[in-house]
């Protein structure tokens, strides 16, 4: 279970690296495209669009077909996504294929918390969730560095083709190492409406006031950096 943890936290740092490694390179993006710092910027939102999105949709699936599964099919669409970042032709191609790389990337992050919550006791439950959270905040909070330091290095090509082969380490790993789980989950499937469920959640108070402070955090916190590179 912890190498599972460990490894779904790897995924999910990954994410966040992926994420905030555009922003060093917007300007290089930018001159070799031929086109504005600002215009180019959006392939950070659709990054960030596409990873909230994803979320919404994970939680369902992982119900229904086993977490550690959609984990792990996620992961090689995220790699997949990143190789086709790394040919992209032009700023629409870019942020379309980035979108497509953030909706299967964020699955690491929702079915990692949901992970934890079935596998860990309650008593060191906090302690573990906080290291995994940890772990997502630390490769966003290294993402400009890295993707400044490996853009001048190998360019950024290459910076997704080394994202992509993160991703896709860790989904190999995880389908050679949960089989037993996945087969648990497939004899076991959830039969529940995902509409359902989400209605009978939006119905509790605590529930709306939850996801209305997340999305003020994920608003707040992406704006800043979409308008970083329109300066």
């Amino acid at each position: 279970m912890r190498e599972t943890i460990f490894l779904l936290a790897l995924a999910s740092a990954n994410g966040g690296l992926a994420l905030r490694m555009m922003e060093p390179m917007l300007p290089q993006l930018a001159a070799q495209f031929g086109t504005s710092v600002a215009a180019t910027a959006s392939v950070i939102t659709a990054f960030a669009i596409g990873y909230a999105g994803g979320q919404l949709l994970h939680g369902p699936l992982g119900d229904r077909f086993g977490k550690l599964r959609v984990v792990t099919i996620s992961l090689s669409g995220a790699a997949l996504g990143c190789l086709g970042c790394a040919l992209a032709q032009g700023v629409p191609s870019l942020a379309l294929l980035r979108f497509f790389s953030a909706v299967f990337a964020s699955a690491s992050t929702t079915l990692g918390m949901a992970y934890i919550g079935d596998r860990v006791p309650l008593g060191e439950r906090q302690l573990v969730i906080a290291r995994f959270v940890g772990g997502t905040i630390i490769g966003q909070a290294l993402g400009p560095l890295a993707g400044g330091l490996f853009t001048d290095l190998f360019g950024w090509r290459a910076t997704f083709v080394l994202v992509a082969a993160v991703f896709a380490a860790v989904s190999i790993i995880l389908f050679l190492r949960t089989r037993a789980h996945r087969a648990e989950a497939a004899r076991s499937p959830s039969g529940a409406n995902p509409i359902g469920v989400y209605l009978r959640l939006l119905a509790l108070p605590r529930v709306r006031r939850v996801i209305s402070t997340a999305f003020a955090d994920g608003f707040f916190f992406s704006e800043p950096i979409r308008f970083s590179g329109r300066s």
